[in-house]
């Protein structure tokens, strides 16, 4: 097959889903900046807000300031003791016919006594003077007597403005007494109607409130005469009149959203003046102050929208296009798994996908040739496993009648030498266990039919006579003359269910690999019991040459011997014997520091007293 050229590549398609996943992700970002720069919006609309309170503020004490002057400047002309007490009267009147805001001036003695009222003929005093004045430290020091209060003639709202009268005297101040006004404040409601109407269009959007959160400068009139209350709103934390009191003589500014007295959500700006005890209000719709950011929000809803619908279309048209042929292709890789080699897909595509294709149908092709070059190289290896196995039992039939041989032989030449001297009872022994030598090959050789069907001869037997038994037997034999067998057997009869021949195999196999390796070796037959888990333990220990660690690694996996005309099946054999058994065998081995192989069984109750056989 030829490799076509792509014309649409994958990593272009691909390229392509990350370019709309980027618009989506940028639009996203667009709106997050809009919500960041309604913060911001509403931040600049509320820094306005607090321009528009200090400017109302800075009038208002401006005003205060100006009336103040006045005042000293009555206190001075009274003070002035070259001028006669008509001329006096004349200049206090003059101040008053030049001033904007003077209308009338009240005069009280040191005591607070109302002494004299100086005002135009067609003037009417706003409200009733005290007649006695008891001034604290905080209203000399700020000129402002009180907060401030309606009128009774017009309703319109008036501030006290009150200095004291003090002359110098041998150098002291003595204070001679206080004189006071009111000063109308409908000249600021007609500031802040107008500055309202420049920075909103409208004139009722800045409001002066008195430290009782009363309107009383404003553009709706309404309100100012009827003295409208804000406290009544959420723009307070507290409506309580004293709670109230304490923020007006404080330096506060600060701006929320909240419900106006018309019920509607406004935007809103608070500063207070303390020395006045005043505080400005600026307020505006918060529909109206949002509007723009509404209109982009709305906006961008709208597009982002618009574009998540056309990045989800471009997404499934690009999705099928890339993995209608991937499904193809992992269905195939189904059916090579499951072992339809050879299975051919066809190219319908021009991209990267189309390489994978033909790359696939390549690896099909080879595996369909390498399947049937397996099946046959297999077919040889059964064959050739076969005649292997068939070595395998040879050698092992070989080995296990050696091992019968050896002892028949042991016990025949014992015979012999007892021709000399005749014992009866002892020659009756000897030809007993040449006869059970002789079973034993005899059942040896029946195993060998019944083996794969794992028939074992299991008995209930204790293992402290089998092991002694199988010790005084191998002392006898010639290859063990040159070393020592010992045993140490546990306290009572442990009992087990072995097959006791099988058994005794594993036991001839390992001592007979002690005593090869060293000839004089000392092997002992340690015996064990332990209740709490329920095992028997039969540890056969040697001090012989040990066995390499590489060699003890591999040592029941594989077939290994170290000597000249070993066949390494001995242990493979004796551990197949042990587990058929339930069993277990270990081995624990230092280099030049002997061997220990570990047998363990189920330990059982103590066997019934019968002879475990010679």
């Amino acid at each position: 097959m030829r490799t076509r050229s792509p014309r649409i590549a994958l990593g272009f398609k691909i390229s392509l889903l990350l370019i709309v996943s980027a618009l989506g992700s940028t639009i996203a970002l667009s709106y997050l900046f809009i919500a960041v720069s309604q913060n911001a919006t509403e931040a600049l609309l509320k820094e306005n807000y607090i321009g528009i309170s200090n400017e109302i503020s800075q009038r208002l004490r401006s005003t205060v300031d100006y009336d103040m002057q006045s005042l000293k400047y009555v206190v001075d002309i009274l003070n002035d003791g070259d001028l006669p007490d008509q001329l006096k009267i004349r200049n206090v009147e003059s101040v008053l016919r030049n001033s904007r805001d003077l209308n009338f001036l009240a005069v009280y003695d040191d005591a607070g006594k109302l002494i004299d009222v100086q005002k135009p003929h067609d003037f009417t005093v706003p409200a009733a003077l005290p007649e006695i004045l008891k001034p604290d430290s905080a209203t000399l020091e700020s000129g402002i007597m009180g907060g401030a209060f309606l009128s009774s003639s017009d309703s319109m709202p008036y501030l006290r403005i009150l200095v004291p009268w003090d002359r110098i005297v041998s150098g002291r101040s003595e204070r001679l007494g206080f004189v006071l006004t009111y000063l109308s404040l409908a000249p600021l409601s007609r500031d802040v109607s107008e500055l309202s109407r420049q920075r909103f269009g409208r004139t009722d959007m800045v409001f002066v409130l008195d430290d009782s959160a009363r309107i009383i400068a404003s553009g709706n009139v309404h309100q100012v005469k009827t003295r409208a209350n804000v406290s009544l709103t959420d723009l307070f934390t507290s409506s309580a009149n004293t709670g109230l009191t304490q923020l007006f003589r404080r330096d506060v500014g600060f701006s929320k959203v909240y419900t106006n007295l018309s019920g509607q959500r406004m935007l809103g700006s608070f500063k207070t003046l303390p020395r006045l005890r005043l505080g400005v209000l600026v307020e505006e719709s918060y529909e109206s102050a949002f509007a723009t950011v509404e209109w982009m929000r709305t906006q961008l809803i709208y597009w982002t929208l618009v574009a998540a619908g056309i990045a989800i279309l471009i997404g499934m048209f690009f999705a099928r296009t890339i993995t209608r042929p991937l499904r193809v292709l992992v269905t195939a890789t189904h059916e090579v798994a499951s072992g339809n080699y050879g299975h051919d897909l066809p190219i319908t595509t021009r991209d990267e996908v189309a390489e994978v294709t033909e790359s696939f149908n390549k690896m099909s092709e080879n595996l369909q040739k390498s399947f049937e070059e397996l099946r046959q190289a297999n077919e040889h290896i059964v064959k050739a496993e076969k005649m292997a196995s068939r070595g395998e039992i040879v050698v092992e039939v070989s080995h296990e009648l050696k091992n019968f041989l050896h002892t028949l032989l042991l016990q025949t030449h014992t015979l012999k030498t007892m021709l000399n001297r005749f014992d009866a009872e002892t020659f009756g022994q000897l030809v007993a266990k040449v006869e059970s030598g002789l079973h034993r090959m005899s059942n040896f050789s029946e195993n060998l039919l019944t083996r794969g069907s794992g028939a074992l001869n299991l008995q209930h037997v204790d293992i402290n006579e089998v092991a002694s038994t199988f010790v005084s037997f191998v002392k006898l034999l010639p290859k063990f003359r040159k070393g020592t067998i010992e045993t140490e057997l546990a306290p009572g009869r442990p009992g087990a269910m072995i097959d006791v021949d099988q058994l005794r195999q594993v036991f001839l196999n390992l001592t007979k690999n002690s005593i090869e390796a060293r000839r004089d070796a000392t092997i002992r037959f340690v015996v064990a019991q332990n209740e709490e888990r329920r095992e028997v333990k039969i540890d056969i220990v040697d001090n012989g040459p040990g066995i390499p660690a590489e060699v003890l690694a591999k040592l029941f996996k594989e077939r290994i011997t170290t000597k000249p005309d070993g066949h390494g099946f001995g242990l493979p054999i004796c551990q197949k014997i042990i587990e058929a058994q339930h069993g277990s065998i270990a081995v624990n081995s230092v280099v030049n520091g002997g061997t220990t192989f570990t047998i363990t069984f189920p330990l059982l109750a103590e066997p019934p007293p019968a002879e475990a056989g010679s």
